[in-house]
């Protein structure tokens, strides 16, 4: 299909393994990834292991190379964490974004409804070397007419996302 990114998603509570268990097989996934030309990359995900950004720095220090991680704005709210917590764990193996936005009675809403600050986030990302592609990523329900999505996008662009 032509996709050179496989996000995982990983190990959802109750955990049956351990941390060093669970890098240990991303590791090994990774690397036949590699063989295909293909990063598999970790995503951020509530109520999953690697709703922890310190498991995510876990994993960046110990796999290296081979650690890639993808970025959700929404799943570090759900997760009690801020954006630049789980950036910074991440750090210069950052290499997608799932774009969402927020605000206080809501964690996901389209990009301009609410209230994060993408620049900013945006400069603590190219902080470390990053140059992550940016994909819109909400629910259904998360807004009304389908022309929302285009003036979410239109306005991502306008600030460089």
């Amino acid at each position: 299909m032509g996709a050179d990114i496989l996000v995982i998603h990983g190990d959802r509570a109750p955990f049956r393994i351990t941390d060093e268990e669970y890098i240990e097989r991303f590791g090994l996934l990774a690397e036949r990834g590699m063989e295909f030309g293909v990063r598999v990359a970790q995503e951020n995900v509530a109520l999953h292991r690697s709703a922890s950004p310190e498991f995510i720095e876990k994993m960046r220090k110990t796999l290296g190379e081979l650690a890639f991680f993808v970025f959700d704005f929404k799943q570090s709210i759900r997760s009690g964490c801020t954006y630049e917590q789980v950036i910074r764990a991440m750090g210069e193996r950052l290499i997608h974004v799932h774009v969402n936005d927020s605000k206080p009675e809501n964690d996901c809403v389209l990009p301009g409804y609410g209230d994060t600050d993408f620049i900013a986030a945006k400069q603590l990302i190219e902080s470390y070397g990053c140059n992550p592609k940016w994909i819109i990523e909400v629910y259904r329900r998360c807004f009304g007419e389908h022309d929302e999505l285009s003036v979410a996008a239109k306005w991502l662009n306008t600030i460089n996302l």
